[in-house]
């Protein structure tokens, strides 16, 4: 009888078996002195014995070996060339009371034993990073320079490791608008723990009333292990007032500080995506919308998570220029993403074959977004505000050429970026010449405006009403709990709003609009949201209508509530006629 094939041992485990039985006897003898090592021996090995010395004999330095590979994360998640613990790890005891006792180089070493396990054979680079993933907070304590560690000391996760708290787990994009009351059930019933085999970053439930909103969802709690991941991010922007538009403008990172920081990368549905993980978020969550994306046919039904299971598993494959049947019709068209952050989604319309504007307040994830974007052979502009007083500028088509100019292309030096001054500062000359047809063949197909979303729909309006023809056909609004707050921007882009929808293009267009909703309540919220666009629709009298066609489940946000995209169709007036 042919034996059982014998179970692969953990990686990880591996690792911190090799590295302990590396360690001094006595170092780990004399965990066994130590009360809460007891105390973390499970009640049947305790009582066995009579008292703490009985105990620790009974245990012996095996006994602490076993604990210590018993109680060391097992799951973990590659982002080459990092790798990413789950929260919580090496958190459980003796390991608190082990770490606390080790030199630099011995607690070097047992990371470094961690990525040899878990590296890739040759000819595959080796994994040189290591962190523990922790929750990104929606709201930051005052500001203070946090003191980076020294390469030489490298950083104790028993010393670094909060408290455990109610977490909620938050979709990856984020800032500009207040968010509503439309989400108060979802919002209500959000609040749970973490589970530790979900590597994803998630949002702190709860925080100070004097704690300001991290409007750009930076990772503050990061816990780098093992490797160099650049400088620590400055302290977020301060309000000086309750309103968002009062915000300050966030810190701009200077090409020096994005070669300096560590860039990560992982392909979804055959895309890459790149980011900076001290300074960026990321969520693997959201793998099945984007495939859903890339069944979505352009102006045709809505795709149910079918069609996004299938891309998932093969799909969605192809050039940047775009793939499948209708590419060639859809590269006159566009997609508008009013929260692109690396480009979750964007690459997924690029990668349909439509040109995408982008708006994202952080200028790491733009960045982030620039890199992904020439990873994966799509053309990518980024446009943002000009430097305080420019020493000389020359309009061009491409914005604002200059002294200052060399700055910001400085971030760039590949062919097919190019990062352009929006010349007066309302962007509208540059987006007519990027939006309109080039008669030299470079239009980009993936335009970037590093500023707040509440001014798109306005550049939007003024680019048609200067004689550009605009036909989107796509707007993503990906924010939770809730992105109601562009809902109506989003209307105006697809309709023109009150005004004609010349210049809007022919035809059908979808808004997908993300929220959390309770379980019991999405039908309710369905009807809710139909309501809003037939008020519009009423309001502004162009002609055009919107049906709410279908519901998409994502992910389950928290027990009860789910992350849903309302998939609106819009038939603008000019079809309808």
């Amino acid at each position: 009888m042919p034996r059982p094939p014998k179970q692969k041992q953990n990686p990880i485990s591996a690792a911190v078996s090799s590295w302990l039985d590396s360690l001094p006897p006595a170092l780990l003898s004399s965990l066994l002195a130590r009360q809460p090592v007891i105390n973390a021996i499970s009640a049947n090995e305790v009582n066995q014995a009579n008292g703490t010395n009985e105990a620790n004999e009974a245990i012996g330095i095996d006994g602490i070996k076993q604990l210590l590979r018993d109680r060391a994360p097992k799951r973990w998640v590659v982002y080459e060339p990092m790798v990413l613990l789950p929260s919580g790890s090496f958190a459980a005891a003796p390991w608190p009371a082990l770490l606390e006792s080790l030199t630099p180089s011995q607690l070097s070493a047992l990371w470094a034993a961690i990525l040899r396990q878990l590296s890739p054979a040759a000819p595959k680079p080796p994994l040189t990073h290591l962190a523990i993933n922790e929750a990104i907070p929606l709201h930051t304590a005052a500001p203070s320079q946090p003191t980076p560690s020294s390469p030489s000391s490298p950083p104790n996760p028993a010393q670094q490791q909060r408290p455990p708290k109610q977490q909620e787990k938050q979709q990856p994009n984020h800032h500009h608008h207040h968010q509503p009351a439309a989400a108060t059930t979802a919002a209500a019933a959000t609040k749970a723990s973490r589970s530790e085999n979900e590597n994803e970053n998630e949002d702190e439930a709860e925080a100070e009333a004097d704690e300001e909103e991290n409007i750009l969802r930076s990772p503050t709690h990061l816990r780098p292990l093992h490797g160099c991941f650049g400088p620590p991010p400055p302290p977020p922007p301060r309000r000086r007032s309750s309103s968002r538009a009062d915000a300050g403008a966030p810190p701009s990172p200077s090409p020096a500080d994005f070669a300096a920081a560590l860039w990560v990368s992982t392909t979804q549905n055959g895309l890459r995506q790149v980011w900076a993980p001290r300074h960026t978020m990321f969520s693997r969550g959201n793998v099945k919308e984007k495939a859903r994306i890339l069944g979505f046919a352009s102006g045709g039904a809505a795709a149910s998570s079918a069609p996004a299971a299938a891309a998932a598993s093969g799909g969605g494959t192809g050039t940047g220029t775009g793939t499948g049947a209708g590419a060639g019709s859809r590269k006159k068209k566009w997609a508008v993403d009013l929260y692109a952050g690396i480009g979750y989604f964007a690459f997924s319309y690029a990668r349909l074959g439509l040109r995408v504007l982008c708006w994202e307040l952080n200028p790491w994830s733009v960045e982030g977004l620039r890199r992904g974007a020439e990873a994966n052979g799509f053309s990518v502009r980024i446009v943002r505000a000009p430097p305080p007083s420019p020493k000389t500028t020359t309009m061009t088509a491409r914005g604002i050429e200059g002294e200052g100019k060399g700055e910001a292309q400085g971030a760039s030096s590949n062919v097919g970026t190019d990062w352009s001054w929006d010349g007066d500062g309302d962007g509208d000359l540059d987006l007519v010449a990027l939006l309109g047809e080039e008669e030299d063949g470079e239009a980009p197909q993936i335009v970037v405006f590093l500023e707040d979303n509440r001014l798109a729909a306005g550049r939007i309006r003024r680019a048609r009403a200067a004689g550009v023809r605009l036909e989107v056909v796509h707007v993503n609004c990906g924010f939770l709990p809730s992105s109601e707050g562009v809902w109506r921007d989003a209307w105006e882009i697809q309709t023109g709003g009150g005004g004609s929808c010349a210049g809007a293009g022919e035809g059908v267009g979808w808004l997908h609009l993300h929220e959390n909703v309770g379980a019991a309540d999405i039908e309710r919220r369905k009807a809710d949201v139909q309501g809003l666009f037939d008020r519009w629709k009423q309001q502004d009298g162009n002609g055009s209508t919107a049906t709410v066609e279908h519901v998409e489940l994502v992910k389950t946000y928290a027990p009860g509530v789910w992350h849903c995209v309302f998939d609106v169709c819009i038939t603008r007036s000019n079809a309808a006629e």
